[in-house]
């Protein structure tokens, strides 16, 4: 199992909700929130990889910021942990495609691994605006080698956890009450599925053409 106090949690915000209580769930010592209320740039969700080069340590978590990862979602992700692996619980999104990993609901993976990732973007011809104004997750979530914890089966804690926020998905992660707020990026933007599918099939355009 991969040592806490080899582990940094980062952390992305819009500054408009309370993180206490998940900053207080989390078992690691080195905590980096990129709030971007109150950064010098509103970097939207790629804040969250931004963030990355302020941790010191090897392996990096991640998490959105209206959940709970629970006790035992942590230590499922620290034993499944491999070098060059992202490693996310969430289920893939149908709305997205398959090929995918999503990691709001947390992941784990080293800490050079988005950075390789959006390289093969740019080199493949993915737009600059895509990976910083768009779905960075999409991108690092496709063209990163990845493994899900969560499959098919578990699909419907999924559905569970949209309709009754709060409801804890077993063992692994609770809904904080907003998760499902008309200004939530998933519900607020109409297009937030569709640019997604696209990035996605962008993205997968780009391992084709690779092989």
């Amino acid at each position: 199992m991969t040592p806490l106090q080899d582990i940094a949690a980062v952390l992305v915000t819009r500054g408009n909700v309370d993180m206490t209580r998940i900053v207080e769930s989390l078992p690691y010592d080195e905590i980096v929130i990129w709030d971007n209320s109150t950064r010098p740039y509103n970097l939207g969700v790629l804040g969250r990889w931004a963030a990355i080069a302020e941790t010191t340590k090897p392996v990096i978590f991640v998490q959105d910021d209206d959940c709970i990862v629970q006790t035992r979602g942590h230590e499922w992700l620290r034993q499944e942990y491999a070098p060059g692996v992202l490693t996310g619980i969430m289920p893939c999104d149908h709305a997205v495609g398959e090929a995918h990993c999503l990691v709001g609901w947390g992941a784990m993976f080293d800490r050079d691994l988005p950075e390789h990732a959006f390289a093969r973007w740019l080199k493949g011809g993915g737009s600059v605006r895509d990976m910083c104004m768009g779905h960075p997750d999409i991108i690092v979530g496709t063209l990163a080698p990845f493994k899900r914890l969560l499959a098919e089966p578990e699909r419907e804690w999924h559905r569970t956890m949209q309709t009754l926020p709060g409801y804890p998905i077993p063992t692994t992660v609770q809904a904080l009450p907003y998760m499902l707020a008309p200004d939530r990026m998933h519900n607020a933007d109409p297009k937030h599925n569709v640019d997604r599918g696209r990035i996605h099939r962008q993205a997968l355009q780009i391992m084709k053409e690779e092989a």
